[in-house]
């Protein structure tokens, strides 16, 4: 098991020797949270589907009592365990359950629970070997845990909590290999938060920090849970859409820009800073095929309207590159507008 760097990794090692010793129709791992609700991490075989992700409350379910108590539960009622992860309407197959505490140190980090079809099924015996593997893998799970947070940390922004660039990288080649697969349509909307030297420059720093987080809570609360939200770098943002085409991306723009503008912000001496983002989105594949055609026309567009709101009778947007970065200019060199 120490080999094993992953929760599921552990999970699925353990699970698969845990079945020649104990009879078993499902089986699952819960994992203490920092607000002590459990979390099912791992779930395989009878009605896993209904256990997986599902969120217990501290001291509820077999699972819950195990952890708050530190002790083994043997034979418990497994409709118990489903109830208390939300399925109050829903019936299991499942009769019995034998439950026993993850501890490392004197603290429980979670249980495992094994399953079965047959009420009364479970002896000492199989309490014995479960209650063994539980103590061998506690501390396999809780590195796995800490290796797990710290590639967490790496794959986030330290200010806003957003993913960092690492992220939105992976997710975008996934996109486009699961879109060149389907035939289906994403997009990426770029945006750059109006006006951030000016609130560096007047009001501090601290106070431009906190917008950047104002900003990114916004974007967060604006996207789907399945969205991507990155802080592409300095005061740009970006969000992967991951469904959808010009339409939906051109309305997800607008509804970012206006949930940025209804922020109510203030600097540090109380005085109100109005917050804006310019944006401009570029959908697969209508406007690139690729990672950096991609953002680099999305890049283009967010420039253009930054121009335009600027110098609203259109002063100055053909000559738009002379705002730009010389890094940002090579990125044009191969995009149209």
């Amino acid at each position: 098991m120490g080999r094993s760097i992953s929760v599921s990794e552990t999970m699925t090692l353990i699970s698969s020797k845990l079945s020649t010793l104990v009879p078993f129709s499902s089986c699952a791992l819960f994992l203490r949270g920092d607000d002590d609700t459990l979390r099912c991490r791992f779930a395989m075989g009878l009605e896993s589907q209904l256990l997986e992700n599902a969120i217990i409350k501290d001291g509820c379910g077999l699972s819950g009592w195990v952890t708050r108590h530190g002790r083994p539960l043997v034979n418990g009622v497994a409709i118990v365990e489903f109830r208390a992860a939300g399925h109050v309407a829903v019936g299991t197959a499942l009769e019995s359950a034998l439950v026993c505490p993850l501890s490392v140190g004197d603290r429980a980090i979670g249980a495992i629970a094994v399953y079965h079809v047959d009420a009364g099924c479970y002896t000492e015996d199989h309490r014995r070997v479960v209650e063994e593997i539980s103590r061998q893998a506690a501390a396999v799970v809780q590195n796995s845990l800490v290796f797990e947070q710290a590639c967490d940390e790496a794959m986030r922004d330290g200010l806003t909590g957003l993913a960092n660039t690492r992220v939105l990288q992976s997710h975008v080649s996934r996109e486009l290999d699961r879109a060149r697969r389907t035939g289906s349509q994403f997009s990426v909307v770029l945006l750059d938060l109006d006006e951030f030297k000016g609130i560096n420059d007047q009001h501090g720093h601290l106070s431009g920090d906190r917008a950047l987080q104002e900003v990114a809570r916004a974007l967060r609360e604006t996207t789907r849970p399945y969205d991507v939200c990155v802080r592409y770098g300095g005061d740009e943002f970006v969000v992967l859409l991951v469904s959808g085409g010009r339409d939906e991306a051109e309305q997800q723009r607008r509804r970012l820009q206006d949930a940025v503008a209804a922020i109510a912000f203030e600097g540090q001496d109380g005085r109100r800073i109005p917050l804006n983002v310019s944006a401009g989105a570029a959908v697969f594949p209508d406007d690139g095929e690729t990672y950096e055609r991609l953002l680099a026309r999305a890049d283009r567009r967010m420039y253009r309207e930054k121009a335009q709101r600027k110098w609203p009778q259109g002063r100055g947007v053909v000559n738009i590159s002379a705002h730009l970065g010389g890094a940002r200019q090579a990125r044009y060199s191969a995009v149209s507008s």
